[in-house]
């Protein structure tokens, strides 16, 4: 009895694709330094996927189908296999990166579920096939969502660039994948095509580029963030939630962990009452200690009611939230 590879991928496929996944994401997670590799892993997949559209295209006569040996009627399905595959480690390999840096719960724990969305649906492949691999339109987009997520670390840890140029070469770059994949230059010609392709890369990139304010400061990730009355040695004293009225100062004290090397200009903005208090003050984060970057910000005699301060970056992209209470001696 001849082995039924399609039967057999199915019915255990998804599953074994799961379980792979999620051991990359518990067992293989290396940080963003190895973010370089995983858009290699993309770009070989993307190669996959494009030369299996044109094998399918070629193939698609059934006296075609019906004639071919067995080793080229699996050939497909095999390239089809291992694009899928691809894609399925590099999503879950970003996965972990950017949930790390996300700050739950704000708006920018969206991208990070949006890439474990995309993780999850490639482990079924006949879907993800059906859905993606098949529709050039739907392949430029979902490639250069998961492109551009794997180009922000990448380019941080290479460049050593601030996250503002970060996300906007990388959105630059995914925008050019989504045009490419999307635009049929072959039917449409470069004279009606070229228009087309930049019209659509220009909408990528405003799109990636205006949902800055709303994505997790990858690869920066703060490891500690509280509220106190003091600084000793660089760590907070006095940790609390909340403070009497008359207290002489009260800090907000962040750790941020980056990769070496990496310098990125941000700002501490304060917030009475959900209404900015005074002038954001600027700062700058260094990566490469491994208990992290230590900073803070303090305000002398803090008015009653609620305080928070953020830290973000200058393309306002979200690094911490410390909250506090003055005058309130209610627990959490």
């Amino acid at each position: 009895m001849s082995f039924d590879y399609e039967r057999f991928n199915r019915r255990y496929g998804p599953w074994i694709s799961l379980g792979l996944g999620l051991a990359t994401v518990l067992m293989v997670h290396r940080g963003a330094g190895y973010a370089p590799v995983a858009v290699a892993f993309l770009v070989v997949g993307w190669m996959l996927a494009l030369a299996l559209r044109r094998w399918l295209d070629a193939t698609k006569a059934p006296a075609d189908v019906a004639s071919a040996g067995r080793l080229r009627r699996l050939l497909p399905k095999a390239a089809a296999t291992a694009s899928v595959g691809l894609y399925q480690n590099v999503l879950f390999f970003l996965v972990p990166i950017w949930a790390a840096s996300a700050t739950w719960p704000t708006i920018n724990v969206v991208f990070p579920i949006l890439l474990a969305a995309m993780a999850l649906f490639s482990c079924f492949e006949y879907p993800y096939r059906a859905f993606v691999l098949e529709r050039p339109a739907v392949l430029g987009v979902f490639s250069a969502v998961t492109l551009f997520a794997a180009l922000v670390p990448a380019s941080a840890v290479l460049l050593d660039i601030p996250l503002r140029f970060a996300l906007g070469g990388s959105a630059l770059v995914a925008g050019l994948a989504t045009a490419v994949g999307v635009v049929p230059l072959r039917r449409l010609g470069w004279r009606k095509g070229l228009p087309v392709m930049l019209g659509a890369l220009g909408l990528a990139l405003g799109i990636l580029v205006s949902s800055g304010p709303f994505l997790p400061p990858v690869p920066a990730v703060c490891v500690g963030r509280d509220a106190g009355i003091g600084i000793a040695g660089r760590e907070l004293v006095g940790r609390a939630a909340s403070f009497p009225i008359g207290t002489d100062r009260v800090y907000a004290w962040f750790s941020v962990s980056a990769p070496s090397r990496w310098r990125q200009p941000v700002r501490f903005v304060w917030f009475h009452d959900g209404v900015p208090s005074g002038d954001p003050l600027d700062h700058e984060v260094t990566g490469g200690r491994e208990t992290g970057f230590r900073t803070w910000t303090w305000r002398k005699s803090p008015g009653v009611g609620e305080w928070r301060v953020d830290l973000v970056t200058d393309s306002e992209q979200l690094v911490g939230r410390v909250r506090f209470r003055v005058g309130d001696d209610r627990k959490d």
